[in-house]
């Protein structure tokens, strides 16, 4: 029972900072000449994955230009293990992902802020050169709508540390 506890409280605090990471990426929003948010999605779960498949792809190319440009200025990782890491932190150490595989998304929208659950099972390259695959683990990612585009305001790793 205290994991299940731990693991709500995790997903409480990590629900709260990333609605505070969606406010503060929506108010810093540049001037009117960019699209406005769309009041609604035909289907938020589709959106997600594409953009959860964004953010997964720009680690497997190791393409730390195409994260720089999905990830918001105060985005956030945390990880289960307790580490966490800033945008600028994260872009100078990416994981060495080979593989992935996203399942079970789920998605909520409330413009301008799209809030999505998945699961995600990796393959990656440890720093000391084993490759380690994942199972299949909860994560916990937000996005908002800032630019006419989609930044990556946090996400939340609840792979159970080994």
């Amino acid at each position: 029972m205290p994991t299940n506890i731990t693991a709500r409280r995790a997903i409480a605090l990590c629900t709260a900072a990333c609605a505070a990471a969606c406010a503060v990426a929506a108010s810093s929003a540049p001037a009117a000449s960019a699209p406005a948010a769309p009041t609604r999605l035909a289907d938020p779960v589709a959106t997600g994955t594409q953009l959860l498949n964004r953010f997964m792809g720009g680690l497997v190319a190791d393409d730390t230009a195409r994260m720089s440009a999905l990830l918001a200025p105060a985005w956030i990782i945390q990880r289960a293990n307790g580490t966490w890491a800033t945008r600028d932190q994260y872009l100078a150490a990416m994981p060495d992902v080979r593989q992935y595989q996203i399942t079970d998304v789920t998605a909520r929208y409330t413009a301008p802020a799209l809030v999505v659950r998945s699961f995600v099972a990796t393959q990656e390259v440890s720093a000391a050169g084993v490759t380690v695959t994942s199972r299949k683990a909860p994560r916990l990612s937000t996005f908002a709508w800032s630019g006419g585009r989609w930044r990556m305001t946090s996400h939340a790793n609840f792979n159970p540390p080994d």
